[in-house]
């Protein structure tokens, strides 16, 4: 490579990232009563965001169903950088008098699986919501306090990224001390400034996304399983971390994931790297997720190379202890782990390839009976998912005695005109942002010339216009938008 078009690379790779701020406020919002074995019956009367158990004869308590609808304010390429909740104490409560703490009204939001009649009618709630990631409340002994700037970055991904349909958010005191009780504005409070609001940024950059078993992205189960420690487990399909004992011999496992993420541009700028993690409903080496003991895992850095068909439990990689990214403890026994937060990690793998050896998944304490058994191989929907999410090439504004450009509309969805002034012919090069030609024509030199492009035939994205004379090279970002 030149130093000329070493220099544009250089400069493409420093733009800043772009990113998009939204403030939402609940699309729909319901409140229902439970009784112990009598159902769940809905009020949509009540206008309060509330979770409730009252002291009331027969026992029962309330919760709350509530969406943003975020699949059709958020654009399907977003990628959200930050999310925040704010909730507002509601000053005229009508099915409790406000926060009231006789004994724990710690409350959780978590995700809802399904539509809301089959919530109505599930009388557990068993199967129509999931506890992952979900976000916890403190308990509030302050009838009248706000909650503001709740961290709902990774719940808020989830409602946008997961496999399963977004349905919105429950609303739940987990914990049955009757007389406690959360309670909010809702999402009709006569007062704008008091409903509940989701704060989001997100960009539009591109994204890949790669699953372990396709192409060159591994996943191998090791154990020191007595009599296995020298043998490759690549037939088992498990995910897993586990510390167990057999005939009374205590034993390990752990899981190496490598994802191949060489089809990035070099020069592209890392906007955020997640990983899923899906429950496991055919366990081989566990019966699923084992919480005897508290089973928190962490994710840890890999420093030597390592084979999926020959590396065990004896010749393992070794591993960077201090690298170690922590997982919250899980007590269903099929439960998924979405939208883990490797930006970090994958951003260093980006800018140096030759340091990347993958990651490890090990319990952080390898003691006891406890372990953690997500899905391999075995099913391509559950498999581990690496979503990378980037910026493309970004356009610089050069302009000398060679060649002067103005490119408009941007973004463009028909035509665009090129604009230039140049004292040289020059090769027009269209590409996507993989790098791809997608067109090739020349402009020629002249004052004050126009040359209009037809880009109707083209998909929807962002592209690179590259411009080269015998003198110079510049390129800039096209956006195609419709």
């Amino acid at each position: 490579m030149d130093f000329k078009l070493l220099l544009i690379f250089l400069l493409l790779s420093s733009q800043a990232i772009s990113q998009i701020s939204v403030s939402l406020t609940p699309s729909r919002q319901l409140y229902f009563t439970s009784i112990s074995g009598m159902g769940n019956t809905d009020d949509p009367n009540i206008d309060d965001l509330a979770a409730v158990s009252e002291q009331n004869s027969p026992f029962q308590v309330g919760q709350t169903l509530i969406d943003f609808n975020l699949d059709s304010i958020l654009p399907p390429n977003a990628f959200i950088l930050n999310a925040s909740l704010n909730l507002y104490a509601n000053p005229n409560p009508t099915v409790s008098s406000g926060h009231e703490n006789s004994g724990n009204n710690s409350t959780h939001i978590i995700r809802v699986l399904a539509p809301w009649d089959q919530v109505l009618s599930d009388l557990a709630l068993s199967s129509t919501v999931t506890t992952a990631n979900r976000v916890i409340l403190p308990p509030s002994t302050i009838s009248d306090q706000d909650y503001l700037n709740i961290d709902f970055t990774t719940l808020a991904r989830n409602m946008i990224n997961s496999s399963t349909s977004n349905n919105g958010l429950l609303f739940q005191l987990p914990f049955d001390f009757p007389g406690s009780a959360m309670n909010f504005a809702g999402r009709n409070n006569p007062d704008p400034m008091l409903r509940p609001t989701l704060n989001i940024e997100y960009s539009e950059p591109t994204c890949d996304t790669l699953k372990t078993g396709v192409d060159n992205n591994f996943a191998l189960y090791i154990s020191d399983f007595p009599g296995l420690e020298s043998t490759n487990l690549n037939d088992i399909e498990d995910v897993a971390a586990i510390s167990d004992t057999e005939m009374g011999l205590p034993y390990l496992g752990r899981s190496l994931l490598k994802f191949d993420i060489t089809s990035i541009p070099n020069n592209a700028t890392i906007v955020g790297a997640t990983l899923d993690l899906f429950g496991n409903p055919t366990p081989e080496v566990s019966l699923g997720h084992n919480f005897r003991n508290i089973n928190t895992t962490e994710i840890v850095r890999a420093l030597e190379p390592w084979d999926e068909l020959t590396t065990t439990w004896t010749n393992q990689p070794a591993i960077d202890p201090n690298s170690g990214i922590q997982q919250r403890a899980l007590v269903n026994r099929f439960e998924s782990t979405l939208d883990i937060d490797l930006t970090e990690l994958v951003s260093d793998f980006h800018q140096n390839p030759q340091s990347d050896f993958g990651v490890m998944l090990k319990l952080l304490l390898e003691e006891d009976e406890r372990g953690v058994n997500y899905a391999g191989n075995i099913n391509l929907t559950l498999r581990p998912t690496l979503k990378v999410c980037y910026e493309p090439l970004t356009s610089i504004e050069v302009q000398d005695d060679f060649i002067s450009l103005d490119i408009h509309p941007i973004p463009a969805s028909e035509n665009i005109s090129i604009e230039y002034t140049l004292d040289q012919e020059a090769q027009v090069t269209l590409l996507n942002v993989k790098g791809q030609q997608i067109k090739r024509f020349k402009i020629y030199e002249g004052t004050q010339m126009n040359y209009d492009l037809d880009i109707s035939a083209y998909p929807t994205g962002t592209y690179v216009l590259n411009f080269r004379t015998e003198e110079q090279e510049i390129s800039k970002k096209l956006i195609i938008s419709r």
